[in-house]
């Protein structure tokens, strides 16, 4: 093997750094040559139990197939030859957020009542928050469908959305729908309380004292 060096370390092709990917999405990771009889192997980590390794091979890429959605991701490769390993390549990372609800639909209920209800798109959810007009308003357990919210006004336009979420991760939002709460009708004027006469108190006669 006289003359021949370890191989230079690899560099990262595909996927570029921060990457995201939607759940469901086959992740494939790609690197350069280094030279010929040159063997690579590499490692992906992440918030997930057992991550995927990538044992000796001598192609320059890993179809990972499907991982868990909701997780940031990192990897990197080396290389060897007959004489010995690279250094470690760059690392680079890349995330799998959840699948967006969809078909959200509103309906206005008796005066301020709005009933929602989405289909579930994830596998991986903790939670959904429920948004009126951009502002969270509260959350509903994973796999939950359907939802009911006591709007603020009667008679008033709110738009809705609806998201999936696991930990600090959050799929887009869903669809965004229109509800016209009902009228609440008239508030009832209430009847007046007569207010009763004052009885009036004669003032008491001053009996004379006696004279002796």
């Amino acid at each position: 093997h006289c003359g021949v060096i370890p191989p230079l370390a690899p560099v990262l092709s595909q996927p570029t750094d921060g990457a995201v990917f939607t759940e469901g999405d086959s992740i494939s990771l790609s690197w350069n040559s280094v030279g010929d009889e040159v063997q690579y192997a590499g490692s992906v980590w992440g918030d997930i139990d057992n991550p995927p390794d990538i044992d000796w091979q001598s192609g320059t890429s890993k179809n990972m197939g499907i991982l868990p959605a909701g997780n940031d991701y990192g990897w990197r490769v080396w290389a060897k030859n007959v004489v010995g390993e690279s250094p470690f390549s760059a690392i680079r990372t890349f995330k799998v957020r959840l699948k967006a609800p969809t078909n959200l639909t509103a309906a206005a209920g008796a005066c301020k009542a709005v009933s929602l209800s989405w289909t579930d798109n994830s596998n991986s959810e903790a939670y959904y928050n429920i948004y009126r007009d951009g502002i969270g308003i509260g959350t509903v357990s994973a796999n939950v469908t359907s939802a009911a919210d006591i709007a603020p006004e009667a008679s008033t336009t709110y738009t809705y959305q609806v998201v999936a979420v696991k930990g600090s991760a959050a799929s887009d939002k869903s669809n965004a729908v229109n509800a016209t709460t009902g009228d609440c009708g008239p508030t009832p004027t209430p009847t007046p309380t007569s207010t009763p006469t004052p009885t009036i108190t004669p003032t008491p006669t001053i009996t004379p004292t006696p004279s002796n």
